[in-house]
């Protein structure tokens, strides 16, 4: 942090020639009047805010000059030219020299850095110099209304940037609120989807089993015509046995039982195949549509996505209700101690309460 003013050397500035003193960290100047107290303070000024115009530099002078030291190595020499721009000549505490040219009525910022002397915007309007006061100007902020007067102080003391941080948080908890309910009505609107497809697994289940029984049926229905083949010739052998007036051999015997044997294995499939063919008979009259409610599960699993999405969502609102709760309680935690101060520990000036 930049130390008080160390030295002060003015040449040429209005009425002072050349002026050289080293003030303190409470320095009170008195003199007659027209003794140029003024015009010290109208050139330290002039230096801080780089001044435009020559009106100012001392009759029969081509340029003006005013040198400010610090008491931690910080020099700045500021260098007015009756007919051209101004110019800056920087030392900071390690030697290191820089000069700046052409700066129209700005300042560098590496000056204002080390001088710590900055003009405050509070609006397009209303600007502040709250390091300098003349005694033509009315007192410090005290004709103004209390809304720029608030507007200045919070400037000063960076409360305008927790002022901006809490009008930034409520909007985005306006904001959140707004996505949390629209996420709740989507949370709705999926629960009443989801009951929809509550037997979705039932579904499927079922058409699993069709298609297993469809297709048993489509495999009796190859074999039926060797079935009936079979059947009919097995008929022809009982007629063929009961007509026989010969008593047959044992090797024919033996083949009539083969068949017989085949025969009855053949009957066997063909009860078979009427019992499947029963079972598809007594399938419902429509199948679901298998493809139609594949579409129907994904778009289920879609929507179990969003879900979780919006669940997450609400969950961040939630922690950002929390912290602007904590927020409040600071501001109003800084406002206690605030009013518990009754004069400024660094000036002892009286405060006002908040």
């Amino acid at each position: 942090m930049t130390e008080h003013l160390t030295r002060v050397r003015i040449r040429d500035y209005q009425s002072l020639a050349d002026v050289e003193f080293e003030p303190g960290p409470l320095t009170v100047i008195v003199g007659d009047n027209d003794a140029g107290k003024t015009s010290i303070m109208r050139a330290i000024r002039a230096a801080c805010f780089n001044e435009t115009g020559s009106a100012n530099i001392r009759r029969g002078q081509e340029r003006s000059q005013v040198v400010l030291e610090f008491g931690d190595g910080v020099y700045v020499r500021w260098t007015k030219v009756r007919d051209g721009g101004a110019e800056y000549k920087l030392v900071v505490g390690d030697g290191e020299e820089q000069r700046f040219t052409k700066l129209g009525a700005a300042v560098p910022p590496e000056v204002q850095a080390a001088l710590r002397v900055a003009e405050i915007e509070v609006a397009k309007d209303f600007r502040i110099q709250p390091q300098f006061h003349s005694q033509e100007e009315y007192y410090f902020l005290l004709d103004k209304p209390e809304g720029q007067a608030a507007r200045a102080l919070a400037k000063m003391t960076k409360l305008d940037v927790v002022v901006e941080a809490q009008q930034l948080i409520r909007t985005d908890l306006k904001r959140a609120k707004a996505d949390l309910k629209a996420t709740d009505d989507n949370i709705t609107a999926l629960k009443s989807t989801l009951d929809i497809y509550e037997t979705l697994d039932d579904a499927v289940a079922a058409c699993e089993r069709a298609e297993t029984i469809v297709e048993a049926i489509a495999v009796s229905e190859g074999k039926l015509v060797v079935m009936s083949t079979a059947y009919n010739a097995w008929v022809e052998a009982q007629a063929d046995v009961v007509t026989m007036k010969a008593i047959p051999t044992a090797a024919a015997v033996q083949s009539l039982k083969d068949e017989y044997n085949d025969v009855r294995a053949q009957v066997q499939a063909w009860r078979e195949y009427e019992a499947a063919r029963d079972a598809r008979a007594a399938l419902p009259s429509t199948i679901p549509d298998m493809p139609r409610i594949a579409e129907q599960y994904e778009r289920l699993m879609a929507m179990q996505a969003a879900f979780h999405v919006h669940y997450v969502a609400h969950v961040e609102a939630i922690d950002i209700e929390d912290q602007l709760a904590a927020q409040d309680t600071a501001s109003r935690q800084d406002t206690a101690r605030w009013n518990e101060l009754k004069t400024c520990p660094e000036c002892g000036q009286p405060l006002e309460k908040r």
